[in-house]
């Protein structure tokens, strides 16, 4: 006989509009191929689709963000393996605005050319929204199990994305070396994951973090160290960066755009969580732990950034140049993450909100510097640095654009750059003397990206053209001719404008950049698990005491139980325990 079928375990209304951002990117990703097929012998359409697909994720995003019942509330679903939260809603809101604009940019750089098959129009935008899930899944993450699937779902597009000019020999090596780089990384990091889930028996970041109570052992910090490899990967880090300026120059300049901001993004996102959860742990368990995360995430930072510029300063192909750069970036970004492992610094949500506005800066920057490099490098035939020389005679306003883009990349005064940098120094300022080095590391590391940030202006401003050079400028391609391109440089320029005078982007950016304030627990499952979930608040610092009203709790923050799956018992739905 045979016996009762278990209940099926459906999520909830809830959970579903919290994740609508993904299920838009993942309707979209059908549409986009259905309508290639309705619409043959019209390849532009898939791309129209992608492009009102990112518009609705943007709208799926805005309305749980800016919905005022939402405001500064952690919310998690599914048992508790994602965070809805304002840092990862802020991050997504970035996703989507990167997606438009490398779709904005792709049409125009892509139209006429030869080595683009109007028949890859459609791979190539679904390919692009299955990464972006991925990565916003990534940002979410608060379960190993779910780091793994976003990670590859972020991953294997991408892998497919830098070879999608299939007659470039260039963009089929960059793919492979993507692959086989990124394989060895993810089995690292599956490795390091057995290790964690052996020392904490659970794949809760929590849990893991809390797993060194009693002294980190060996095999968790083996672990967290592999584990660590594969957001190194994504960060394209040292010593996980050889393929990011291979990739970069032999992938189309917008999917050199996407990785670079949107993939670098994401993994930001996560390493700031896991890293804030374990500053929260370390701030009521004693400050060593917290110290030797600081230390190594700093260290692993100030590597990356120097590393980054140093090599960028020997390029003489722009594409290099602002693939190191990147590298670089992302090593500023992982320095202010440190500040978030010591909860005694009490400033986690001043660093979560400098980081949100450095993402910010970024995505305006790179997208405008990389769509100026496509254009100017289609118009003179070469990525060569110096095959640049005259163009201010010839595109004034494009070389005008590209060095306020590389000029904020350095951080002139009165651009995004500048003030994104400086927040970045305050965070980490406030360490002691560990956060004053790392201050250091990043304004010796400014200076030094001052010298290649200027070679192609020096190139192209400086240098008088060739002869030659006004019939190759005259010529050039019809996609560097389009005034689409330059359109997105325009809007970018007015975005590194609009946070370097500070008209309103640190007001809009701040509420986001925490996760603090009332806690509410989706609980699926079973009860007392619930109940035992620990939520940390760093940023209240005096109220951190051992709570008695939760079992197994030992840091605790206001709780809200909502919905059909609070636990049953004493705890009734709508019951706050305060700390």
């Amino acid at each position: 006989m045979l016996g009762a079928i278990p209940p099926v375990d459906l999520p909830t209304w809830t959970e579903l509009r919290l994740v609508m951002p993904e299920l838009v990117l993942t309707v979209g990703m059908v549409i986009v191929l259905m309508g290639a097929m309705a619409a043959r012998g019209r390849p532009g359409v898939p791309i129209v689709l992608a492009m009102v697909t990112a518009i609705a994720g943007m709208v799926a995003v805005g309305l749980t963000m800016f919905e005022p019942a939402e405001a500064g509330i952690e919310r998690l679903i599914f048992h508790q393996t994602l965070a809805i939260d304002p840092f990862s809603q802020f991050f997504k809101l970035l996703l989507m605005l990167t997606i438009l604009l490398v779709l904005i940019q792709w049409m125009g750089l892509h139209r006429g050319q030869d080595d683009l098959e109007p028949s890859d129009w459609p791979d190539y935008a679904c390919l692009l929204l299955g990464a972006a899930l991925g990565m916003s899944l990534l940002a979410s993450a608060r379960d190993l199990l779910v780091v793994l699937i976003a990670m590859e779902t972020a991953s294997l597009p991408s892998y497919v994305l830098a070879g999608i000019r299939k007659r470039r020999r260039l963009g089929a090596e960059a793919s492979m070396k993507f692959v086989l780089i990124g394989a060895v990384a993810t089995g690292l990091m599956v490795y390091g994951m057995s290790l964690l889930y052996g020392a904490s028996g659970s794949l809760k970041l929590d849990a893991i973090v809390g797993a060194a109570n009693d002294g980190i052992t060996p095999i968790w910090a083996v672990g967290m160290i592999f584990l660590f490899t594969g957001f190194a990967f994504k960060l394209s880090a040292v010593p996980l960066h050889f393929w990011c300026p291979d990739v970069f120059e032999g992938a189309p300049f917008d999917v050199a755009t996407f990785l670079s901001v949107a993939s670098k993004g994401a993994a930001v996102v996560l390493l700031a969580r896991m890293v804030d959860l374990f500053g929260a742990y370390s701030g009521s368990h004693g400050g060593e732990a917290g110290m030797a995360m600081l230390l190594g995430v700093g260290i692993f930072g100030a590597v990356t950034a120097t590393w980054g510029n140093l090599v960028a300063l020997r390029q003489t192909r722009i594409r290099r140049m602002l693939a190191y750069s990147s590298i670089a970036q992302a090593g500023y970004m992982i320095m202010a993450v440190a500040a978030l492992s010591v909860a005694g610094s009490g400033h986690s949500a001043e660093a979560m909100t400098a980081i949100l506005f450095y993402l910010t800066v970024y995505l305006f920057m790179n997208v405008g510097a990389f769509t100026l490099a496509a254009r100017i490098s289609a118009a003179s035939g070469s990525e060569e640095m110096s095959s640049m020389a005259g163009w201010i005679h010839r595109r004034p306003l494009e070389v005008v654009l590209l060095g306020i883009f590389l000029l904020s990349l350095f951080g002139l005064p009165t651009l995004g750059g500048f003030l994104g940098k400086w927040y970045l120094a305050v965070v980490m300022g406030r360490l002691g003397e560990i956060g004053i080095a790392l201050v250091v590391v990043l304004l010796v590391n400014t200076l030094f990206s001052l010298a290649f940030y200027l070679k192609p202006l020096y190139h192209m401003v400086l240098q008088p053209m060739p002869q030659g050079g006004e019939a190759v400028a005259s010529a050039g391609s019809r996609s560097d001719h389009s005034p689409i391109g330059l359109g997105v440089a325009i809007v970018c320029a007015a975005g590194v404008f609009w946070t370097g005078l500070d008209l309103g982007a640190t007001s809009l950016i701040r509420p986001f950049g925490h996760t603090a304030g009332r806690g509410m627990v989706e609980t699926r499952g079973d009860p007392p698990a619930a109940v035992q979930q620990t939520i940390f608040d760093k940023d209240a610092e005096s109220n951190l005491r051992p709570s008695s009203q939760r079992p197994g709790a030992s840091l605790s923050r206001t709780v809200e139980f909502t919905g059909d799956h609070a636990p049953s018992g004493s705890l009734k739905p709508s019951s706050v325990i305060n700390p």
